[in-house]
């Protein structure tokens, strides 16, 4: 998905700013690949999220507060999809539920939306994984076991 988006990530030393965009934060560091444990920012500055095994990991979120409802999917920053290397984005909810899209879903099933927290991709619901505290994992509707 080309974009003109900021990249999302910055090193946690680093406070750089890209004095042609803005508020976002820089990429300060020229790896092929997302680096564990880096913070990830929105496009306000604010840490959304943390790097773990090449995914987006982003906890306590409130399903009544941060899925969207119509249509019902779960939303990130369009930067954050580009990051290079990134396999998918992981959501553990307060409930202790965990869902996950691989990036390719996003690419093929993602839509471009913009409701006041700047450009972001929509995933529905369908497309992810959702693993239940205590339960096995419930696969995507085009997903198939290995």
């Amino acid at each position: 998905m080309p974009s003109n988006d900021k990249p999302a990530l910055r090193e946690q030393s680093g406070q750089e700013r890209d004095a042609a965009h803005g508020s976002a934060f820089v990429h300060t560091h020229s790896s092929t690949q997302p680096r564990e444990g880096q913070v990830v920012y929105s496009t306000h500055g604010k840490p959304v999220g943390v790097i773990r095994d090449g995914w987006l990991c982003k906890t306590g979120l409130d399903p009544a507060r941060h899925m969207l409802r119509n249509p019902r999917g779960w939303c990130t920053d369009a930067a954050h999809l580009e990051l290079p290397g990134l396999l998918g984005v992981q959501l553990v909810t307060t409930s202790g539920e965990t869902w996950e899209a691989p990036v390719e879903l996003w690419q093929r099933f993602g839509v471009r939306i913009s409701r006041g927290y700047g450009d972001q991709i929509l995933l529905p619901l369908r497309f992810w994984s959702v693993i239940q505290p205590g339960r096995a994992r419930q696969l995507p509707l085009l997903e198939v076991p290995a």
